[in-house]
């Protein structure tokens, strides 16, 4: 018997960004695509990150649609945050 993963096969073209030892005192962006239940799970994200972290400062970005956007990313980029949390697990 074969097996074939239906999924195909994806291949890394850009490293990843390096994580942060630690969200302390940053500014850390919250993006949503306002796909799968976001709007609870994003705010209940910056809540429980708030009460580890209260001297972070976290900041939602609602970008629906236009997150496939070179220009949303442009803009998020120019404004400076130390790590930007994105996904929703959907």
């Amino acid at each position: 018997m074969e097996v074939f993963n239906p999924t195909g096969a994806s291949g890394v073209t850009a490293p990843f960004a390096p994580r942060l030892k630690t969200l302390h005192q940053k500014k850390i962006g919250l993006l949503s695509n306002g796909i799968w239940q976001s709007h609870r799970t994003l705010p209940l994200l910056e809540k429980l990150l708030s009460q580890e972290y209260p001297l972070t400062q976290f900041e939602m970005i609602n970008a629906g649609a236009a997150i496939q956007q070179d220009e949303t990313m442009d803009a998020i980029a120019r404004q400076e945050f130390d790590a930007v949390i994105v996904g929703n697990a959907a």
